[in-house]
């Protein structure tokens, strides 16, 4: 699963992420992060924005 986060703390060899705008934070191998690319932050926003709408009221009414 690909998801882009913030660095909070590490541990060692572990990482304590969270989701760019809020959201609970997901723990990390170091072998397992890099530094995200434009297209992954992109392509983040565009999931986060499509999982907003699918979870507000209808603009159909």
């Amino acid at each position: 699963m690909k998801r882009v986060g913030e660095v909070m703390e590490e541990y060692g060899t572990r990482y304590m992420l969270r989701p760019v705008h809020g959201g609970c934070e997901w723990e990390v191998l170091r072998e397992n992060i890099r530094p995200a690319t434009t297209a992954d932050q992109l392509s983040a926003a565009l999931a986060e924005r499509n999982a907003n709408s699918s979870q507000g009221a209808s603009a159909w009414g």
